[in-house]
């Protein structure tokens, strides 16, 4: 017979999870990105946690022992019911039945699952030039399982314009829209619908060109790492229409959430969601939900030099992921950088010019550039015996213009590994000054 400390225990121990994703273990959030907790807290206060909020409360009930389960049953078809809700007519109490338990624990594994899928997906990223490529197949047995060829094909034959899908097998490229044309939830990694059983394998780059692929990472944009935050398009439209329950949801969320009319934005703070510099530093001034005060964007800027020397590998990440958000309205006509160099590396970089192209360096997530050549000048600080290097371009509009986070620099940006042609080069022995200018990409 249960005691009353055996349901203060279970109360306990069910009171302290969050709505979702549910049922992770302590070692399982530690290895997934925070933007999943991220996502847990935000629809955990909107309308999707409603349906799961009230049967929570059932549970609680039932724990707690204020009533019994066939009440709690019963006050939630009610509830359910009050809200207008209808199963479809001939499958109530099966999955497609919202007010049905399976359906509600399918939500729950579904969410679980995408927690999962998500954070394998951003590691691949890391490893996308050895592994460029991957294999959907069934890694779970299905009584009765859909019909994955034909949904391969149909996603297949819509994406046929973009190359890099097998002929035959069901492998594509790593970051091929095909992976987002197959998914009912429009994610390029599993779970690509509820309960599926469809899962993906990594092709290394020898198997990849055995199977015909064309592999150029350095030129196909397909093939390098992309940063997409889980929630980058996450939005919901909660069923609250009173001013001052909108205003308190608004503020429960802090920067995580902004309504835009109806509907209620997650911001994606620390993600890739695409806004103006000065936009997200409006979001970044919000106050934070406890226990998530984490810009990881924020501090890397603020250790960021500027691209005068190699970033960490973690800063790059996270600086990458930030200028890739960054929506740029306007850059100017040309942009200036100065740097000071040795003589022997003043003669690395002109025998380098001989290919007539110019790569920003990779192991910097960016160069911050200039409006005009004093500026550049005054951010070199230009001293000492070195050669002065002055770098222009022109006519490119692949700058990212940062100014609004940091108030006082020059403020744009040239992300790391960009490419340019080499219109004019000139040398200047006597001053040891080398002046470089760059058209286009």
């Amino acid at each position: 017979m249960a005691t009353d400390g055996d349901f203060n225990q279970a109360f306990a121990s069910f009171a302290r999870r969050e709505n979702l994703p549910a049922a992770l273990t302590s070692e399982e959030w530690s290895t997934v990105p925070a933007e999943i907790r991220e996502r847990a807290f935000f629809m955990s206060r909107v309308t999707d946690a409603e349906i799961l909020q009230r049967f929570r409360e059932g549970v609680e009930d039932i724990l707690q022992g204020r009533k019994g389960q066939t009440t709690v049953e019963k006050e939630l078809f009610m509830w359910l019911g009050a809200r207008g809700y209808q199963p479809p007519e001939g499958l109530e109490g099966s999955l497609q039945d919202l007010s049905s338990l399976d359906r509600i624990n399918v939500v729950l594994r579904t969410n679980v699952a995408m927690a999962r899928g998500h954070a394998s997906w951003v590691r691949s990223q890391t490893g996308i030039r050895v592994m460029p490529c991957q294999r959907l197949y069934r890694g779970s047995p299905r009584v009765e399982p859909r019909d994955w060829d034909y949904r391969w094909a149909l996603a297949k034959e819509k994406t046929a314009d973009v190359p890099g899908v097998h002929e035959t097998q069901h492998v594509a490229l790593l970051n091929h829209p095909i992976w987002r044309e197959l998914s009912r939830f429009n994610n390029p990694y599993p779970p690509y619908d509820f309960n599926s059983g469809m899962a993906v394998k990594a092709v290394g780059r020898d198997e990849a060109l055995q199977l015909g692929f064309i592999l150029d990472p350095d030129n196909d944009p397909m093939q390098q790492p992309i940063h997409i935050s889980m929630n980058e398009g996450l939005e919901v439209t909660p069923q609250v229409t009173d001013p001052m329950l909108r205003g308190a949801l608004a503020d429960r969320l802090g920067r995580f959430g902004e309504w835009d009319g109806d509907k209620l934005i997650f911001t994606d703070p620390d993600g890739t969601r695409k806004y103006p510099a000065a936009k997200l530093v409006e979001i970044w001034a919000k106050p934070a939900p406890p226990e998530y005060d984490i810009l990881t964007q924020k501090d890397a800027l603020g250790r960021w030099k500027g691209g005068s020397e190699p970033d960490s590998m973690e800063d790059r990440v996270t600086l990458r992921k930030l200028f890739e958000r960054i929506i740029t309205s306007e850059t100017p006509g040309e942009l200036w950088r100065a740097v000071v160099l040795s003589a022997a590396d003043v003669v690395a970089l002109v025998r380098g010019l001989a290919s007539r192209i110019f790569r920003v360096p990779p192991n910097v997530a960016g160069w911050e550039m200039a409006a005009t050549p004093d500026e550049a000048m005054s951010m070199a600080n230009i001293a000492g015996d070195g050669w002065t290097v002055l770098i222009r371009v022109t006519g490119s509009d692949k700058a990212v213009d940062i100014r609004a986070l940091r108030p006082g620099r020059p403020g744009f940006v040239l992300l790391g590994g960009t490419e340019f042609k080499v219109s004019e080069f000139h040398q200047d022995v006597a001053m040891r000054v080398v002046s470089i200018t760059l058209t286009g990409s």
